[in-house]
């Protein structure tokens, strides 16, 4: 016959998932977007029904609910860790762990062989404890300590179900077959109380983690058009202009003007306006190949384009091609400056370069040759291309319409 747990161990471990419940439930009232936290809250109050029902019931529906709840537990921690990535899960994945328990129940006679019971449950379970983790890193790239934190542990309890599978496999059938099961039970009633603490404290810190670095994205980013802002931009030319002067290899930068905007503005209105922006972000995003690439929103109808390790000649073919985009998107302004009677929305750019060995040393020298380039382009009659040359007399044109 199948031992009973001690009724102290069940009813502590109730008592730790109240309180691991309530971490989860106070991180996603922090940040609701974190819904993964409610799946662990439903994962800790199964495994509480299933201990009671293993506890309070007769040996053989007690066996049987009790283990196809804690399947779907460890079920629904592998889909919390899915759903910390942002990643969907089908419903059907959901049941998936307690039904596959309850076939192997039906298939495998586990009344007449609980030693058998015992290794495929451990199997089971062990399995999952693999899949877990690895749907918590799959596509890793923020470096969250926490995420690490919390595969581990769930790694550890892997090697713990396969342990006592290979335990319970060797001492099958022996004359301490029975006092081995009751000591495995234990066992696990303890490891369970372990892994609800300590996944609590890596769950909730990998929420705050994440929330945090949301937080710091979110505050580089241009809420009208979803590109970097003009924060974001300088944290980029910090890191890109030093990165520049070690490697010996020539960032570019291209500022663009939406040319006549504010008059664009005074005859459509400023949604209108708005929406031309998102357009012409849109456009510039488009025009660009490179993954290393950025366009950035500098303020206003301005906008930054950020080349590394592109030369001279090949940013003002990138800029020209920004330029021709945004014309070709034939948005109508009828309150087009005088001289132009195309009647679109044009830009204007310049393009700097910061050479190996050049004079410019920092973001903001950069930052203000380009300026001047684009000042140029605007004196020129707009709906052009400039380029800073700071050797020449004055910048030269390189397109004009």
């Amino acid at each position: 016959m199948d031992p009973r747990p001690p009724m102290i161990l069940p009813l502590t471990i109730i008592l730790v998932i109240l309180l691991t419940s309530s971490n989860y439930i106070g991180a996603w009232l922090q940040d609701r977007r974190q819904v993964a936290m409610l799946w662990m809250t439903a994962s800790a109050l199964l495994v509480a029904v299933s201990f009671a029902v293993r506890t309070l019931l007769p040996p053989l529906p007690g066996i049987v609910l009790s283990n196809v709840g804690v399947m779907e537990a460890i079920g629904i921690i592998c889909v919390a860790c899915r759903r910390t990535r942002g990643r969907r899960v089908p419903p059907w994945v959901v049941l998936a762990p307690g039904v596959a328990w309850l076939a192997l129940y039906l298939a495998l006679d586990f009344p007449d062989h609980p030693d058998l019971r015992v290794v495929v449950t451990n199997l089971l379970a062990g399995s999952l404890f693999i899949v877990a983790p690895m749907e918590l890193l799959r596509g890793e790239r923020e470096g969250l300590v926490a995420g690490w934190w919390v595969a581990g542990i769930l790694g550890i309890e892997s090697l713990c179900c396969f342990g006592r599978t290979l335990i319970t496999a060797w001492l099958s059938g022996g004359d301490r077959a029975a006092e081995v099961a009751h000591a495995g039970l234990i066992f696990v009633g303890l490891s369970s109380l372990v892994l609800m603490m300590l996944l609590s404290a890596g769950m909730v810190a990998l929420v705050k983690e994440q929330t945090e670095q949301y937080h710091r994205r979110m505050a580089g980013l241009d809420a009208l058009t979803g590109l970097g802002n003009r924060r974001r931009l300088n944290e980029c030319l910090e890191q890109a202009v030093p990165q520049a002067g070690r490697s010996g290899r020539p960032l570019a930068v291209i500022m663009i003007d939406v040319d006549s905007f504010k008059a664009y503005n005074d005859h459509y209105g400023h949604p209108a306006g708005d929406n031309c922006l998102r357009a012409v972000a849109d456009a510039l995003q488009g025009g660009l190949v490179r993954r290393t690439d950025l366009v950035m929103r500098y303020g206003g109808e301005e906008f930054v384009v950020l080349l590394p390790d592109t030369s001279a000649a090949e940013a003002e073919r990138i800029a020209e091609r920004l330029r021709l985009a945004v014309r070709g998107l034939g948005l109508c302004h009828a309150g087009r400056h005088a001289g132009r009677d195309d009647g679109v929305v044009t830009i204007s750019l310049g393009v700097a370069v910061l050479e190996p060995g050049a004079g410019m040393t920092d973001g903001a020298a950069l930052l203000g040759a380009v300026d001047q380039a684009l000042y140029e382009a605007k004196r020129r009659g707009r709906d052009q291309s400039v380029s800073y040359l700071p050797l020449q007399p004055e910048p030269v044109a390189i397109t004009a319409p």
